[in-house]
């Protein structure tokens, strides 16, 4: 499976420590800036045979200056030492 972003163009693609979890930062026609956090999904392995980044749907906004977006990118790789991430 994969993302599509048709009609965006992917600014920039910013990964937790771990690599399990991204988060993608795309530009709309309009000039908008889409910040997306996505993870690695491995729970369908067994059914279709190979693991796929998928949309984590707790974290997607919108902003209007690359400044912010990346400043919420990186809350939303912020990752508490004793915090785990599940999908």
């Amino acid at each position: 499976m994969v993302l599509s972003y048709i009609s965006e163009k992917v600014i920039k693609i910013v990964f937790s420590r771990t690599n399990e979890r991204r988060v993608v930062i795309t530009q709309d026609r309009n000039g908008q800036y889409r910040v997306r956090a996505e993870y690695w999904c491995l729970s369908d392995f067994e059914y279709i045979g190979e693991e796929y980044w998928a949309q984590d749907d707790r974290f997607t906004t919108i902003t209007d200056t690359i400044e912010t977006a990346q400043k919420l990118a990186k809350e939303a790789l912020y990752e508490p030492p004793e915090a785990e991430f599940t999908p």
